[in-house]
């Protein structure tokens, strides 16, 4: 699953890349700005993926001993959270884009 996600997280980010790259020309400051918070959202979102998924969360929690196992589960429900922070933000930023062009 982890790698249809980050699949989802790249296409995401290419389509978006080229979206920006046809509307160059023709974009305000203000627009350039609102994408450019697009991009540090998306780029966080990629880096808070891959640290639960891949460095620390998914590779540790298995291994949990049952003291370990609650603190990881409190950490997977703030980074959940932190997801869902940035997804909704992203799509936010994406009607603020979409609004102004």
């Amino acid at each position: 699953m982890r790698y249809f996600v980050t699949a989802g997280l790249l296409t995401c980010g290419l389509s978006g890349f080229a979206l920006l790259g046809l509307k160059w020309e023709s974009t305000s400051s203000e627009l350039l700005g609102l994408m450019g918070a697009k991009v540090v959202v998306w780029l966080l979102a990629c880096g808070l993926f891959t640290y639960v998924s891949w460095v620390r969360l998914a590779v540790a929690r298995p291994f949990a001993t049952p003291a370990e196992f609650r603190t990881y589960r409190r950490q997977g429900i703030v980074l959940a959270a932190s997801m869902v922070l940035l997804a909704g933000t992203g799509f936010a930023l994406g009607q603020a884009c979409r609004l102004m062009s």
